[in-house]
């Protein structure tokens, strides 16, 4: 009898699936792709999927709304450059989208294995 995967190991499958589908979905068709608060461009493979509202929050983690390509530097050592991230979602959604995200990361979710599978399949 085959065993079953872990939620942790579905989990780290999902991360690493959602940030290709982000960093992907941002890229042009050789793809290249701007960081979307500092505005160089990069490979859609040497970034990150930066999270407007971090990754700490479950129920905005995996809305593709709320992740967007980031090089290394302003994801990482300038926490997200969130100012510069700010104007971008503000320019691109506008503040509905932001307020409706802002409201949602209050929300607790709770996942079965199902849903975690059923995300795993949607972003790979």
């Amino acid at each position: 009898m085959k065993k079953k995967r872990s939620i942790k190991a579905i989990k780290r499958d999902l991360d690493k699936a959602f940030s290709r589908f982000i960093r992907m979905r941002d890229a042009d068709d050789s793809g290249l792709v701007r960081c979307v608060t500092c505005g160089r461009e990069y490979h859609w493979r040497d970034g990150h999927a930066g999270h407007f509202i971090k990754r700490q929050y479950l129920a905005t983690r995996y809305d593709p709304r709320n992740a967007h390509f980031q090089d290394a530097y302003c994801n990482t050592y300038r926490g997200g450059a969130l100012v510069e991230y700010t104007l971008y979602m503000i320019k691109r959604y506008g503040q509905e989208v932001i307020d409706e995200l802002m409201k949602a990361k209050h929300q607790t979710v709770r996942y079965t294995r199902e849903d975690w599978e059923t995300l795993l399949a949607k972003y790979s």
